[in-house]
């Protein structure tokens, strides 16, 4: 007879812990899933917080004058790799009795797709973004348009120091990014992220010209880049 009590004790309190664990799991499964509904619902309730970047009054270039400074609204998406951007500043100046202008954004939680940046905050058109030319030199890759009578030259400046236009090149600089020792360094007090989704967004542009060729106003245009960069306080400098 105790044999039998004890053999229902042993049932009893295995159906209560199977009980238990069943509720158990159904919460943690019921609280993932939540979870990852409001994330869908709402993806920018995941976002880290990022330290502020601020631009700088002043700004000089080459053979340019200074006359004035902004900020640039940001348009506000449903995608958050578009329109995470703490920082803006414009800068305006004169060249040769002519407007020139320098648009600065720290963009965060980035892919570093900048022709949906481009598409999402400037509404450029799908024709001009997807026929925009490459240029390429020792610094790294510029996007160079042309759009509502003005000539651009836009990319990322990233952590790295290496300028990039696309989701694959911002890719290998985040793998580059995390060789450097003082990244792990910084993550392991807890005072950086080992991951890199910051650029400074950087676009400059000019009238269009009828006396200049687009080589030539490509030339000058990414000249004025090696100034813009100095803005960066996470880029990584290069010689």
């Amino acid at each position: 007879m105790q044999d039998f009590l004890r053999l229902n004790d042993a049932q009893l309190n295995r159906r209560r812990l199977l009980k238990f664990q069943f509720a158990f799991f159904r919460a943690i499964s019921l609280s993932v899933w939540a979870v990852a509904i409001q994330g869908v619902i709402n993806p920018k309730m995941f976002l880290r917080e990022y330290d502020a970047h601020p631009f700088p009054e002043m700004l000089q270039l080459e053979q340019a004058q200074n006359i004035s400074q902004k900020t640039i609204a940001i348009k506000s998406t449903n995608t958050p790799q578009y329109d995470r951007i703490l920082e803006t500043k414009q800068y305006d100046y004169t060249y040769q009795q002519k407007s020139l202008s320098v648009e600065l954004r720290y963009v965060v939680d980035t892919e570093g797709d900048l022709g949906k940046l481009i598409a999402e905050q400037m509404g450029l058109p799908k024709e001009i973004n997807d026929t925009a030319k490459m240029l390429v030199n020792s610094t790294g890759t510029y996007r160079f348009f042309t759009y509502q009578q003005r000539t651009y030259i836009s990319t990322c400046l990233t952590p790295t120091g290496r300028a990039v236009i696309n989701k694959k090149q911002f890719e290998k600089q985040q793998y580059l990014h995390l060789l450097e020792p003082r990244v792990w360094g910084r993550w392991a007090i807890g005072q950086g992220n080992l991951l890199e989704q910051r650029c400074i967004w950087a676009q400059i542009s000019l009238p269009v010209q009828q006396v200049q060729s687009s080589e030539q106003v490509a030339a000058f245009l990414l000249q004025q880049i090696s100034h813009v960069k100095e803005t960066c306080n996470f880029c990584k400098r290069r010689s």
